[in-house]
């Protein structure tokens, strides 16, 4: 399998009032939530804005992520981005400083099923490391079925999804899929590793 299990908490990005990534206080975050006991941490997804950011500054933000990380915890990047060939570049990037895997938001916009499934695919070919779908159907209605869960996960590379919502029924047939799953709405919480 792939390690990746507990808690994993999806964490801000200190910007100063410029929007300039600050380092300091993010190795200040990191430490305080690994003191705290957490598993591992996710990046640059919605809670920490990198839809917002600029590749660049991105890249920084995980570098810090992985350099700042015990060797014993996981770095999951999200690497989601207007444009596949930006998500590809941070996915290489990710798996180049030493992340574990990334994440994605589907491509954002009135895309169809194929299209989204085509995004998934080339990022995860294209990418060395695991990928995580990110199932939020209140950014993306475009996945609307369980099935269609299952077969983004089902695609080589794919391990599982950061699902963003509150269906369990929907959740639990993934889960029994074998897929990994992190879940960020549940105040409720198992492991199964």
């Amino acid at each position: 399998m792939t390690g990746l299990c507990g808690i994993l908490p999806a964490i801000i990005t200190p910007l100063d009032s410029a929007e300039r990534f600050q380092p300091r206080a993010f190795e200040c975050l990191l430490e305080r939530l690994y003191n705290a006991g957490v598993h591992g941490i996710y990046v640059c997804g919605q809670t920490g804005e990198g839809l917002l950011q600029s590749i660049e500054q991105r890249k920084a933000i995980a570098e810090v992520a992985v350099k700042w990380s015990p060797a014993d915890k996981k770095v999951i990047v999200h690497v989601g981005a207007y444009r596949t060939a930006d998500a590809i570049e941070l996915a290489r990037h990710a798996a180049r400083v030493g992340a574990h895997a990334v994440s994605s938001l589907p491509p954002l916009g009135g895309y169809s099923f194929a299209e989204v499934k085509a995004y998934y695919q080339a990022l995860a070919e294209l990418s060395d490391v695991p990928l995580l779908v990110y199932y939020f159907p209140e950014l993306c209605s475009t996945i609307a079925s369980a099935d269609q869960i299952l077969e983004l996960c089902s695609m080589t590379n794919v391990i599982g999804l950061k699902f963003t919502d509150f269906d369990l029924c929907r959740m639990s047939l993934v889960k029994d899929s074998g897929a990994v799953i992190f879940n960020d709405r549940m105040r409720c919480s198992w492991r199964d590793c």
